[in-house]
């Protein structure tokens, strides 16, 4: 330390006091620095219940400078809770916050308080909330919208569904549906009688007609394909109906049904569409139910 004062001619007193000085600077930077945050003199669960007023005004005590007031306007008769209770204190959205997390001198607080609606007068530190979060609400309301929106949409397509689901489940009839009418009024085979198979295959479809042919199926002697035609005994229009491989209890039969259930008898059909083979004109159906006519 001698050589280095006798090299640079500094005299030692003003050394001392240089070195004196610099921690006293950098103690200064850093309380400096630290005051910049601020603790809260309250947890959050504490000022729950407080009156608003008093919770501004140890916030402000305690050196936070942006704090605005919200009031909910939820009151009926005061009773259970008092009017300026408060309901929460956030800071910067937080609404969960002990003695000992720190926040900047500036963060946002925001005091919510219980009170009684207003017809015309409004608080001062309502219009200020008011303009501290009006984009908030905008947001608010335009997600409530878009909610409500796809709400509705949501109601109109299960209302359409269930139209849907009544419209498969009903049973296709000549008063009912133009298609069947036409069908049974027209040839036994091509386009129309492909193209109503395909679109009908698996509904239920009724009408009048009568057993044209009876065959037992490939030598059994309890199973059978009929043909069924459409409209009375002896009549010849329509597709070539079809139950094939099929015994007496898979006709579904009326009570009174004769013990033979054989050629010319007039019926009353109920059957679900399986499918039509252009290369045999073949119409396949699943009886569902035969009564007699």
């Amino acid at each position: 330390m001698a050589d280095f004062l006798r090299k640079t001619r500094i005299p030692a007193a003003v050394l001392v006091c240089a070195l004196c000085v610099l921690p006293s600077a950098c103690s200064s930077t850093q309380n400096q620095s630290d005051d910049d945050k601020l603790t809260m003199p309250e947890t959050s669960s504490n000022f729950e219940g407080e009156h608003y007023e008093d919770v501004v005004t140890r916030l402000e005590s305690s050196g936070f400078t942006n704090i605005t007031t919200r009031k909910q306007e939820d009151l009926i008769t005061g009773w259970l809770t008092k009017d300026g209770e408060t309901e929460s204190v956030s800071v910067n959205g937080r609404t969960n916050f002990s003695t000992t997390d720190e926040f900047d001198r500036d963060a946002k607080i925001v005091v919510t308080y219980h009170t009684f609606p207003s017809d015309d007068t409004e608080d001062e530190d309502v219009k200020n909330d008011e303009t501290n979060s009006s984009s908030e609400e905008k947001e608010e309301v335009q997600r409530n919208d878009k909610h409500e929106s796809d709400e509705d949409k949501k109601t109109v397509s299960s209302q359409e569904t269930a139209t849907q689901d009544k419209a498969a489940m009903e049973t296709i009839t000549v008063s009912n549906n133009p298609d069947l009418a036409a069908l049974l009024n027209g040839s036994d085979s091509g386009p129309e009688v492909k193209s109503f198979a395909e679109k009908y295959r698996g509904r239920t479809i009724e009408f009048d007609g009568y057993t044209a042919a009876v065959q037992p199926h490939e030598g059994y002697n309890t199973r059978f394909d009929y043909l069924i035609l459409a409209g009375d005994n002896g009549s010849a229009k329509g597709p070539s109906f079809r139950f094939t491989n099929v015994n007496y209890a898979d006709l579904h039969l009326s009570d009174d049904a004769p013990d033979t259930f054989g050629v010319g008898l007039n019926i009353h059909v109920k059957a679900k569409v399986l499918e039509y083979d252009s290369s045999t004109t073949w119409f396949e159906l699943e009886p569902v139910e035969i009564s007699m006519r």
